[in-house]
């Protein structure tokens, strides 16, 4: 990855790469986290390391679990209720740091 982004002359990055399917998150929770989270994790640790400091991240309403009103505010209490929400909220977290 980081010989990639070196080569390419990478400037910015607009990540929408995820497993998404929410069914499929119950069944292989595990199999979600270590994509969705290890792997984003990665690609933001590598673009750190090369200078890449645009980075637009695709999160999801899930992370509101069953919200009270619609439309959604970022400002809404998260509630993720299944994986795929969960792994969603830790890259957010992970992102904002």
């Amino acid at each position: 990855m980081f010989s990639a982004i070196q080569k390419h002359n990478i400037e910015a990055v607009i990540h929408f790469a995820a497993f998404a399917y929410v069914g499929e998150s119950a069944e292989n929770p595990e199999m979600y986290y270590r994509n969705n989270v290890s792997g984003s994790f990665n690609l933001i640790n590598a673009l750190k390391e090369k200078g890449v400091k645009i980075f637009v991240f695709s999160s999801t309403c899930t992370l509101y679990g069953n919200p009270l009103h619609i439309p959604i505010s970022e400002e809404e209490t998260t509630k993720p209720i299944n994986p795929y929400a969960k792994t969603k909220l830790q890259l957010r977290k992970i992102k904002s740091h």
